[in-house]
């Protein structure tokens, strides 16, 4: 039996809890006055977030701190299951849960769209987030990407984008008038969707069309099929994203030929 099967659920929220403080504590994602709008998307990762992010931020005495959760409705044929989950969601842990409509699958999936649904919808998505942060006068937006993303991202970049990068914890963006966190960076996965279960979180299924053909579905299953092999891969590849030696890279040099 795995380690994370034989958690109970009160020390199972301790690890989360702990995750979001330490990485808060690394990366100073949230300040005092804070505005956080929280993206939700019916996931365990981000009903996991909306849950214990307020908890994790209770030791901010007087921080005047104030966390609004919100769902991107982008109009795919399954959204109506996935709004219904939310507000179950919402109404179960008494939350307030904002529901936005975006026209996001239409354009994603249209014949006139020259990039994939993927990188459509992810931009769409997240552009719909900072409309509503500027109407509710938010200056940051968190979203519950985890430990497994981070590695996802570093291995797309690398293979499909010619370059090595990933998703950081915390990223200014239009001039540091928002920022994006992500205080589940320290979190895996398979934790994450053990609380939803504990937790029987309202999870709808992911009926996305692209799920299995994407990209990252891709290099998800070649990680989980080398973390399989060599236990503890995963963790050595996310920890030797802070022990970066320049010195043995070729950033300071030009390929020869640079269209190739």
């Amino acid at each position: 039996m795995a380690i994370i099967d034989r958690l109970s659920l009160s020390k199972l929220e301790k690890v989360i809890l702990r995750g979001i403080k330490r990485a808060n504590k690394i990366f100073s994602l949230v300040e005092p006055g804070d505005r956080i709008i929280v993206g939700c998307s019916g996931g365990s990762d981000s009903f996991t977030l909306v849950r214990l992010l307020p908890q994790a931020l209770s030791g901010y005495k007087d921080a005047n701190i104030e966390i609004i959760p919100v769902h991107i409705a982008g109009g795919e044929p399954y959204e109506r299951e996935r709004v219904n989950s939310i507000l179950a969601f919402s109404e179960r842990y008494g939350l307030d849960i904002r529901i936005v409509k975006a026209d996001i699958y239409n354009k994603a999936f249209s014949n006139l769209n020259p990039f994939s649904p993927c990188f459509t919808c992810s931009r769409l998505r997240r552009k719909a987030l900072f409309e509503e942060a500027s109407r509710v006068g938010a200056n940051k937006v968190a979203l519950a990407h985890h430990f497994d993303d981070t590695i996802e991202t570093l291995f797309i970049n690398i293979m499909f984008g010619r370059e090595i990068s990933t998703m950081m914890p915390k990223q200014s963006l239009f001039d540091g008038r928002y920022h994006i966190i992500r205080p589940l960076v320290f979190i895996s996965e398979s934790y994450l969707k053990r609380y939803a279960r504990l937790l029987s979180f309202p999870v709808t299924p992911y009926n996305c069309p692209f799920a299995l053909k994407s990209k990252r579905g891709f290099v998800k299953r070649l990680l989980s099929a080398l973390e399989r092999k060599f236990p503890g891969i995963k963790r050595n590849i996310y920890y030797a994203l802070y022990n970066v030696k320049l010195d043995y890279l070729l950033a300071k040099y030009s390929p020869k030929h640079s269209g190739s």
